[in-house]
């Protein structure tokens, strides 16, 4: 059993190093003296920006990814031996994964394999003014695979900051 966090930091060039997954491989006839080993990421990767922010924005804290109901993307996932591949554990899942960053572009993040196909996200974006919340459906024939990077980026066009209710006390 593997995990991949739900809750990530991410370096300005790639994902946190605690979500990535990597396994060697060596050939069942390797010479004992001299191995040669074939190493592999069981974990997907995901690339994106935040395109169209307001100007009323000055900071961003983190981005909470939630996928829909049934399509978990972090915590314990199992390592199949004979094919070489990861499927999501029974128990301790998740369709969730914070991103603690203050970047808007090329925001890292690691997750498990699923496809994501015509599957509706929601992305919530903590600012300096509140949560922006966005849906996003992801395009027929995307998914995130092992070992493969995800480009995408989110329009944050439209989406209006929260107003502060202000309550009168008498």
């Amino acid at each position: 059993t593997v995990v991949i966090p739900d809750e990530q930091t991410p370096l300005e060039t790639t994902v946190d190093k605690s979500a990535q997954i990597i396994y060697a491989v060596a050939p069942a006839d390797a010479d004992q003296t001299s191995i040669d080993m074939h190493f592999h990421h069981l974990t997907a990767y995901g690339k994106f920006s935040l395109t169209n922010l307001t100007d009323e924005v000055s900071s961003v804290s983190k981005v909470k990814i939630v996928a829909p109901d049934g399509v978990y993307i972090s915590g314990k996932w199992n390592y199949l031996v004979n094919t070489e591949e990861i499927a999501v554990h029974t128990k301790d899942i998740s369709n969730q994964i914070t991103i603690n960053t203050t970047r808007t572009e090329d925001i890292w993040f690691s997750c498990g394999p699923v496809d994501v196909s015509g599957k509706t996200f929601k992305f919530v974006v903590t600012t300096d003014k509140g949560d922006l919340n966005r849906e996003v459906t992801f395009p027929a024939d995307r998914k995130f695979e092992s070992g493969k990077i995800a480009q995408f980026s989110i329009n944050m066009e439209g989406v209006e900051v929260p107003t502060l209710q202000s309550i009168s006390v008498s």
